[in-house]
């Protein structure tokens, strides 16, 4: 007899996979508070290790959880060369990460000359922007080559980062420098581009 889990025990499970990532994340930084404490280079190395093994096995944890998420929450997707994945402006509603293939992020502006701005290939990850900010797209992203990809829809997306404070400040840091590269390259862009003129 095949036992399906009901959807309120499936929650449960989930929930509670998710305490046991937040619980194994904050003894990480317990441990990594507790180096500064005692000091000896064994004991720093022990902990430090320690530390990073909690904190690679709660995003494991989280990743099982969305990755056994009854709705597909994470999708793989195909692009052939030349096509659109989402435009600026646009509203985000996935995160992608790269298998293989390259993709380029551009800002396209009506009556512009169209600007290359990132070139990104397996392993990259783009469009977190959109759902960590709650902001339309801020660049075109379109397949160079044929690209396959991992999307991560906005509610996994938001469980993993809400779980997970190491993947939260790793991700808004991340975000703040490539707002801010992109805004130094769009400007640089239009400086050569009046300059070429």
């Amino acid at each position: 007899m095949n036992t399906i889990l009901s959807r309120a025990s499936a929650d449960r499970y989930k929930r509670s996979a998710l305490i046991v990532a937040q619980i194994l994340t904050i003894s990480a930084t317990i441990m990594a508070i507790a180096v500064f404490v005692m000091v000896g280079p064994m004991t720093v190395t022990l902990f430090m290790l320690a530390a990073q093994g909690f904190t690679m096995l709660s995003i494991l944890i989280c990743l099982v959880v969305v990755l056994t998420t009854p709705e597909r929450e994470l999708i793989k997707e195909h692009f052939a060369r030349g096509a659109i994945i989402f435009r600026k402006g646009e509203i985000g509603d996935k995160v992608y990460v790269i298998e293989n293939g390259q993709v380029e992020a551009v800002e396209d502006e009506p009556g512009k000359q169209e600007k290359v701005i990132r070139n990104m290939g397996p392993g990259d990850h783009f469009g977190e922007i959109a759902l960590i900010r709650r902001m339309p797209r801020t660049l075109t992203v379109r397949a160079v080559t044929d690209v396959d990809v991992l999307a991560i829809k906005a509610g996994a997306f938001a469980s993993l980062f809400a779980h997970l404070p190491v993947l939260r400040e790793s991700f808004q840091q991340m975000v703040e420098q490539r707002l801010q590269t992109t805004k130094q390259d769009v400007q640089r862009k239009h400086e050569q581009a009046e300059d070429s003129q």
